[in-house]
Order: C-alpha cells, then sequence, then structure tokens
C-alpha cells in the first residue's frame, strides 16, 4: 500500500512521514521562512540545509532528512506559501522567495485539508478527532496515482461521507477503500457510506476491503467506469449478493476473495435486470473465485458471456456443486479448481480447445473422475497439454 521512492530526488508521501509530526514540522518550517527578508531568494538546496541545521525537521530511520526536507519544499511550493522568483543562468538553479500574504494566513490547524494542491499521497487514515476526518479530502483533487483510504469504520454517516467528493478527484488511478477487520457493526449504515464513496469515472483500479455492509454500491455496476481495468473485492463478509459487473467495458482482472455469505452467483453477476443483447465481461481475461464457504453454484452465464476469459481460478470453496460449461469461456487457457470438495465432475459439454494448463487440489470426487486410468472425465481432459492431479503431474504418454 505504501512504498518507499526508490529515487532519492522523488517526494516522500505523506503518509510515510506521520500525518500528525508532518503538520507540525510544516509549521515549523513555515515559521523559519517568516524570518527572511522580502524578496530575499534563496536556492531549494539552501533552505533544505538550514531547514536541517535549525531543527525544524526531525525523522526516524530509515527515512532521510533530505528526502523529508525535500518533500516538505515541494508541499510549499505547490501550496504557494514559496514561489519560483528566478533562475539562475550560471548554476542553472531556480531562484524562490517567500509568499510572505500566503505565509502569514496559511496553516494547519485545520488538518490536511489545507492542503488543496497535494498531488503525491499514498494513504489517508480516516480519524475521529477534529482536523483527521474524511471530509478533509474535500478539496484534495489534485490527487495522482494510487491512493489508499483506511480507517473508514471512523466514518460515521453517509453525509460525512460525501464530504470526501470522491468524484471529483480525476487523476486518482487506482482507488483502495479499507475498512479494519469488520469495521461498523451497523451493516446498513456501512453500505450508505460506501454508496457515497464514488470516485471519478476516470478510476482504473478498485479495492473494496474489510467492508461489512450488507450491499455492494450501485456504482461498481456503472457502464460509466470505461477504464476500470481491475477489481478486488475481498473480506466483504456480509455481502450475500455479488453485484452485476459484467457492463464494465474495459474490466480486465476480478478477484472475488473471502465474501462468506455468497451461496450462488447467477444471471445477476452479468447482467442487471432487463439488460439484453450484449456479451456480459467483453474483456475480462482473469477471475478468481476464492474461499468461499457457503458458495454452492454458479450459473447464469449466456453464449457470447466471458468472450476473453484466460484465467479462472476457483478455490476453498467447499459446498460448490455447479459450474457454467466450461465451453462458454472458448479462450480459456489456465483452469484451477483447488479445495472444492462437493465437485463430482466438470460440467456437462466440451473442454474448449484452447484450454493448456488443468489443475486440480484437494477435489477427491472430482480427482478420481479425472484419473487416467479409470476416470470417467479423462477423455474430456486428455488432449490438454499440462495437468496437475493433487500437486502431481499427469502424463498423456
Amino acid at each position: 500500500m505504501v512504498e518507499t521512492p526508490k529515487d532519492p530526488a522523488q517526494p516522500v508521501p505523506l503518509v510515510q512521514l506521520g500525518l500528525h509530526h508532518t503538520l507540525d514540522y510544516l509549521e515549523r518550517c513555515i515559521q523559519h521562512c517568516s524570518l527572511f527578508l522580502p524578496d530575499y531568494e534563496f536556492g531549494k538546496d539552501k533552505l533544505v540545509q538550514l531547514w536541517i541545521a535549525e531543527a525544524c525537521i526531525e525523522v526516524e530511520a530509515p527515512k532521510r532528512m533530505e528526502d523529508v526536507a525535500n518533500s516538505y519544499f515541494d508541499i510549499l511550493v505547490h501550496e504557494e506559501v514559496i514561489i519560483q522568483s528566478n533562475f539562475d543562468k550560471l548554476y542553472r538553479q531556480a531562484k524562490y522567495k517567500v509568499n510572505a500574504s500566503k505565509a502569514s494566513t496559511w496553516n494547519l490547524q485545520g488538518g490536511m485539508g489545507n492542503l488543496s494542491k497535494l498531488q503525491t499521497l499514498k494513504a489517508f487514515i480516516v480519524g475521529k478527532n477534529d482536523g483527521c476526518g474524511i471530509g478533509e479530502l474535500k478539496n484534495m483533487n489534485d490527487i495522482t496515482g494510487s491512493f489508499c483510504i483506511s480507517r473508514l469504520e471512523n466514518v460515521t454517516n453517509a453525509e460525512e461521507a460525501k464530504q470526501a467528493a470522491l468524484a471529483d478527484k480525476q487523476r486518482i488511478d487506482k482507488l483502495e477503500l479499507r475498512w479494519h477487520d469488520h469495521g461498523n457493526d451497523n451493516s446498513q449504515d456501512t453500505a450508505k457510506i460506501l454508496e457515497c464513496l464514488q470516485p471519478h469515472f476516470h478510476l482504473k483500479e478498485l479495492e473494496i476491503i474489510s467492508f461489512s455492509g450488507s450491499k455492494l454500491p450501485s456504482w461498481i455496476s456503472n457502464p460509466s467506469f470505461t477504464k476500470i481495468a481491475s477489481i478486488t473485492l475481498y473480506k466483504c463478509i456480509n455481502c450475500d449478493i455479488l453485484p452485476s459487473m459484467g457492463e464494465l467495458p474495459s474490466l480486465k482482472t476480478l478477484h472475488i476473495v473471502e465474501m462468506k455469505m455468497v451461496r450462488d452467483i447467477n444471471t445477476l453477476f452479468c447482467r442487471t435486470h432487463g439488460t439484453r443483447g450484449f456479451n456480459a465481461f467483453p474483456l475480462l481475461e482473469k477471475l478468481t473465485l476464492d474461499n468461499m464457504p457457503n458458495l454452492e453454484e454458479w450459473t447464469g452465464i449466456q453464449d457470447g458471456d466471458f468472450p476473453c476469459l484466460r484465467h479462472l481460478s476457483i478455490r476453498y470453496c467447499p459446498k460448490l456443486s455447479v459450474l457454467p460449461s466450461m465451453s462458454y469461456f472458448c479462450c480459456l487457457q489456465h483452469l484451477e479448481v483447488s479445495h472444492c470438495m462437493q465437485l463430482i465432475s466438470l460440467p456437462e459439454g466440451l473442454l474448449p480447445g484452447s484450454l493448456e494448463h488443468l489443475i486440480i487440489r484437494d477435489c477427491p470426487n472430482f480427482s478420481e473422475r479425472c484419473n487416467r486410468d479409470r476416470g470417467q472425465d479423462w477423455l474430456k481432459i486428455a488432449n490438454i497439454k499440462n495437468i496437475w492431479i493433487d500437486f502431481q503431474e499427469i502424463s498423456l504418454y
């Protein structure tokens, strides 16, 4: 979730600096700058070294003090507390000065919400105190790249969630929405909160983690998310119905993990009520169903659905006994089925000719039927190049 920059010159994300310490130290740096004479010009490196010498900044290992100080400088440039005034052609470096009017009025006592021009922020931890609520994100519309909002159980209601204005943040490519463990005990309130955290339609990746609401948001089915290529649903423990995602035009990877209340996957997974005349999941290449202990059947697929699916993994679904015909998956190359004790055999119909890898583990009945010497399903799988059953490669000759 949080990565340390490999390039020493790259600004350190605020989340790595420590939120509360960051606010204090930024104010120290501003106070230090206020001592300069009007129109005094300085280089970035010189000011950074002054901050370090004057103990405006403190860090803990393994962070480098210069990296942190450089990040503070960049933040204050974004906020126009420090502005570029000149360019020294001899030394080929920018010169800066303090924007006195901004420095005298700008402060962080109200929290991170004042960092309205911040671009590099990997994560925001929602707190309960003033200045730490999710509303601090309201005006931070320049956040770019990957962004995680964690401790969402500290959001008390839908109105508070709306204040984050995620739909206005069009530069976020990847969004992770994370609750801690099981989050809020009131699943209906939690569902309303998530409904109000709709991101911008430019989003490319979405992860929803440890969500305890009873229903996933309606916006996750919206085909207006034309760029979203990857979705992960992890530990959504109270959801008993998978949302329709088949109309997302660019979705390539879908991971569904530890959704323990789901009993069946049906037509609604592919298409909403009344929608016809399209191929569901038109670009999906990889689908994972993992640790779904109550899943009993998967049905509802039509001809033309999943036209690009290449990799299908079904793991730890001990009650699963019904699968769709594999013939629907015309491009399938890799099929893994493990720890599905109730699965007796392959579904009716031929396997796609594209299938190259078949892995079966801890599915005793299924494994027996695929036995080379006496298995009733052996002829169905005999042309697959690579077959592994219970960690043993099955020779075709």
